[in-house]
């Protein structure tokens, strides 16, 4: 299981608190076609940017592709191969897509600037650090992720 959320979910959760927070503070004037395009390019952004950081990007969750059933070094197990990547990476952004436009259409993170500089400097900073530090010492005493 190649998902690195687990031994980090305290990184994954500041990660997208803090990429939420930024994208809340960016204001539009207008709500054009073209303005709302933009701020779901974005978030989609940040989710793929996400997957691959914490959910394994395109290996499958399942520890199994399709193209295992085809015989390996061949034309058509590379490409099923290649589609089958490419599905898991689209469908897992989609779905941290999902999760942060239902969060934002519920409002859950809705203050004012400055409770929102006082919430970094006194949680989010120092949750950083004893996330870095936990890491560091799990991969130190472990010595690899995929143990967990």
């Amino acid at each position: 299981f190649s998902w690195f959320c687990f031994p980090s979910i305290l990184g994954v959760l500041i990660l997208l608190y803090i990429l939420y927070i930024i994208f809340l503070n960016i204001e539009i004037d207008n709500k054009s076609f073209i303005s709302v395009f933009v701020q779901n390019a974005y978030i989609f952004g940040i989710g793929l940017f996400v997957v691959i950081l914490f959910f394994g990007g395109y290996i499958s969750p399942l520890n199994f592709y399709i193209a295992d059933l085809f015989q390996h070094n061949t034309s058509l197990y590379s490409i099923i191969l290649s589609f089958e990547q490419i599905f898991w990476i689209i469908f897992k952004t989609f779905c941290l897509f999902l999760i942060i436009i239902f969060i934002k259409k519920q409002n859950l993170f809705d203050l004012e600037q400055k409770n929102q500089i006082d919430i970094f400097w006194k949680y989010i900073i120092p949750l950083s650090i004893t996330n870095i530090v936990i890491v560091c010492i799990i991969i130190n005493q472990i010595g690899d992720f995929y143990v967990l």
